[in-house]
C-alpha cells in the first residue's frame, strides 16, 4: 500500500470510475465523497471508503473527507446547466469549496480536472467558469496540477457511445460542421492524473491532454462506421442553423439534447500538442480506431 489517502471527487461518471481503478491498481488507499452515499456500493466493494457531501453545499460536505487526506482529485463537472446544477455552482463555486477545505486540511497536492479551450476570454459559460475555477485554484497557495482533456472516450463515454447509438438505429447521421477534436483515450487520463499525485515535475502546471490524431467530427463518424463495417447517410448540417433548435430546446426541456454553450464550443478547435505530455508522463496515446476495435469488435 502506498503511503498517503487519496480524495477524489466527482467518482461515479466514467472518468472518475476509471481514475478510482487505477489508483487502487497502483495500491493506493482511496476515499470518495458523493451527494447519494447510496450510490457507491459499486465504490465500497472495491474498498473505496465513501463520504455524504454536495461539494456545491460546502455545509453539508462531511469534513472528516479531508481529515488525514494527502492528495485531492478533483473531478466534478457538468456539461449542461440543468435546474439548480449551474456552471457558476458546480465548476466555480464547487471547485472553491473542495480548495478551501484542501487547504485548511493541508494536503500535499490538489489534481484539477479542468478542460480544453478554458481561457480568460472564452465565449462559453462552461470555458469561463472552468478558467474561474482554475484561477481559484493557481492563487490558492496549495500545491497543484490542473489538466485540460479534450473529448474523453473510452466504453462508457456518452459522446462516442450516442452517435455509435445512432448509427446502429438509423441509416442517417447528422454531422454538425464545426472545429477539430482530438479524442483521448480515459486510460490514458487516468495514467496522467494518477501520476501526477507523486511527479513534482507536474507541480503548479498546467497540461493539455489530446490524443494521437486530430479529426473532424465527420471524420470521427467514419472511423465509427469502418469498425462496425457498416455505411451510412451523412447529414451535413452547418453550425449556424443549430443556433434556434437549440435554443428552443434548452429553454423548453429540462434536459435538452442540446445547448447554445456546446454550440459555441463545437465551432471551437478543441486541439493541443501532446510533446510535453507524452515526454512528462512517459506514454503515448492510445489511438481512437485501436481503442474502438479493442470494445466494438
Amino acid at each position: 500500500m502506498k503511503e498517503g489517502i487519496v480524495g477524489v471527487t466527482g467518482s461515479t461518471g466514467f472518468v472518475g470510475r476509471s481514475i478510482v481503478k487505477k489508483l487502487l491498481e497502483d495500491r493506493w488507499k482511496v476515499r470518495c465523497i458523493l451527494r447519494k452515499p447510496d450510490g457507491g456500493e459499486a465504490l465500497k466493494k472495491q474498498g473505496v471508503d465513501i463520504y455524504k457531501g454536495d461539494i456545491t453545499n460546502k455545509p453539508s460536505i462531511d469534513k472528516s473527507f479531508f481529515q488525514d487526506l494527502s492528495y485531492v482529485i478533483h473531478l466534478v463537472g457538468i456539461i449542461k446547466e440543468v435546474d439548480t446544477q449551474t456552471f457558476e455552482r458546480v465548476h466555480f463555486q464547487g471547485t472553491k469549496n473542495v480548495v478551501d477545505l484542501a487547504k485548511e486540511a493541508g494536503v500535499k497536492k490538489y489534481v484539477h480536472m479542468s478542460a480544453l479551450g478554458t481561457r480568460k476570454d472564452a465565449k462559453s459559460k462552461y470555458h469561463s467558469t472552468k478558467w474561474k475555477a482554475e484561477e481559484y485554484l493557481r492563487k490558492s497557495s496549495l500545491t497543484y496540477t490542473i489538466f485540460r482533456p479534450s473529448i474523453i472516450f473510452g466504453p462508457d463515454d456518452e459522446f462516442i457511445n450516442t452517435f455509435i447509438r445512432i448509427i446502429k438505429l438509423s441509416p442517417f447521421v447528422p454531422v454538425i460542421k464545426g472545429g477539430k477534436l482530438q479524442p483521448i483515450y480515459v486510460g490514458d487520463v487516468s495514467h496522467c492524473f494518477v501520476q501526477s499525485l507523486t511527479n513534482t515535475k507536474t507541480d503548479g502546471k498546467t497540461f493539455e491532454l489530446g490524443g494521437n490524431k486530430q479529426y473532424t467530427l465527420e471524420e470521427i463518424i467514419k472511423l465509427m462506421m469502418k469498425v462496425l463495417n457498416v455505411k451510412r447517410i451523412l447529414i451535413p448540417i452547418p453550425s449556424l442553423l443549430m443556433y434556434p433548435p437549440a435554443f428552443l430546446f434548452q429553454n423548453v426541456l429540462r434536459n435538452p439534447p442540446l445547448t447554445l454553450d456546446q454550440l459555441i464550443m463545437l465551432e471551437e478547435d478543441n486541439v493541443c500538442d501532446m510533446k510535453e505530455v507524452e515526454d512528462v508522463f512517459s506514454f503515448s496515446p492510445l489511438p481512437l480506431e485501436d481503442a474502438l476495435k479493442q470494445y466494438l469488435g
